[in-house]
């Protein structure tokens, strides 16, 4: 009696799974579908405002949600994930530190609170990372992404050469040259599609084939170097090319490669009025700096690293807390004029430092360093753009904060949780 009973009751467990499996509103392959979808958004969003960055956010954050709630009963599927995963201990981690640091902010508590849903920014990684697993996914996202930034290097050649643009959104797109950011995003970004697009060319060789590919490669090049203005971008272009070159040399000859960079930035300030202005107004901004005047580019972020080493000084190990940097560059001024409405300090590491003290530094600095110890199990494609995608984010976190601005984060962030799902058993075709 006691074995029937036993054997029915397995019995109802397994037909209550199987009417899960098949009657539930959100199936798998749905689910797995939208989430797809939510993805492919937001690697689109990325390039076209806040509103739509945040409205596909929220759309991820659904689709996590959704995926979840289609396999309440299917953990055996994450088992299986073999994935390297300490970037996203790592956010999450980090995450865990700033937020903690709510409990000593010298902020109000909306302005606390306005800034950890900034830091929040990199959450992408891991929830992009839980809904993109296979290499497949992955690519056809990829393309997505690539597609869309030619896109935007497509209508600033049109801008530069005088053809309307109706679908600009940048109000200053005429005169920057931008059609959707800014000066300092649209360079980073074209930049890090570049590299991602070198890395990856011969999986794109076979569906969009050689010649489409080589002429993205060279129209992003010149579209940097001649018609953007944004140094930045040109800065991580002109360092990238320097590392391919490298990778591409004979072991006897990198040694001349380290003269590379002085010789080509001599060439394009030579060939190029915009890169010879804005390096002209580097060292003119510097001058007035040290002659007092500090309202310049140049000059608020030198003045703003030096009073944030100052303020870091006074409270190095846990910081001030998250939304405190404005109170902390005004306690480091110490009664001295300063600059009106200063958030930040320009500075990624100097804001982590100033915020949550050397543990939030520390946690940061991990995050850069996770994504390289988990590119050591990507394929090769995936691995060397993830060291160039490091070598670009902490150029641009030495001048800005871009894990902070909106379409900027989710950029950096959505490119690398799509390149952790290349794992080394993936079959790669790189030559």
């Amino acid at each position: 009696m006691e074995i029937c009973r036993n054997k029915t009751e397995l019995l109802i467990m397994n037909l209550s799974t199987n009417i899960y499996m098949t009657q539930s509103p959100f199936s798998k392959n749905w689910a797995n579908k939208i989430a797809f979808l939510s993805v492919c958004a937001l690697a689109i969003s990325v390039n076209f405002g806040v509103a739509l960055v945040s409205l596909s956010s929220l759309l991820i954050v659904l689709s996590v949600l959704l995926i979840y709630a289609s396999k309440a009963n299917h953990t055996n599927e994450i088992n299986q994930d073999n994935r390297p995963r300490n970037t996203v201990y790592a956010v999450g981690l980090a995450l865990l530190w700033m937020i903690a640091s709510l409990i000593w902010t010298e902020s109000t508590l909306q302005g606390a609170l306005i800034q950890i849903m900034r830091y929040c920014r990199i959450l992408t990684i891991p929830l992009v990372f839980l809904l993109i697993k296979t290499p497949d996914q992955a690519l056809k996202v990829l393309k997505v992404w690539v597609i869309v930034q030619v896109f935007v290097i497509i209508s600033s050649y049109f801008l530069w050469v005088g053809i309307p643009v109706p679908w600009a959104l940048n109000i200053k797109a005429d005169l920057d040259l931008t059609p959707f950011t800014s000066t300092l995003e649209q360079p980073i970004m074209n930049t890090i599609m570049f590299t991602v697009v070198w890395n990856f060319r011969s999986r794109l060789y076979q569906d969009w084939g050689k010649g489409l590919v080589r002429l993205i490669l060279v129209l992003t090049i010149l579209e940097i170097f001649f018609i953007m203005i944004g140094r930045t971008g040109i800065l991580c272009m002109l360092i990238l090319l320097t590392v391919m070159l490298w990778e591409q040399v004979n072991k006897k000859y990198r040694f001349l490669i380290v003269i590379f960079p002085f010789l080509f930035f001599a060439a394009l300030y030579q060939m190029s009025s915009k890169i010879e202005l804005r390096t002209q107004e580097v060292v003119a901004d510097v001058i007035k700096y040290k002659n007092g005047d500090h309202d310049t580019s140049q000059g608020n972020r030198i003045e703003f690293s030096k009073r944030s080493l100052q303020a870091i000084v006074e409270r190095p190990i846990l910081g001030y807390g998250a939304g405190s940097w404005p109170i902390a560059y005004q306690l480091a001024l110490k009664g001295e004029p300063g600059t009106k409405g200063a958030d930040n300090p320009h500075q990624q590491f100097l804001l982590w430092f100033v915020e949550g003290g050397v543990i939030a530094f520390l946690l940061l600095v991990n995050i850069f360093h996770s994504i390289i110890r988990d590119s050591s199990k990507l394929s090769m494609e995936a691995k060397k753009s993830l060291y160039s995608i490091v070598i670009i984010l902490t150029i641009t976190s030495m001048m800005n904060c871009p894990l902070h601005g909106a379409g900027m984060s989710e950029f950096f962030c959505i490119i690398i949780a799509l390149l952790l799902s290349f794992t080394s058993n993936t079959p790669s075709q790189a030559k």
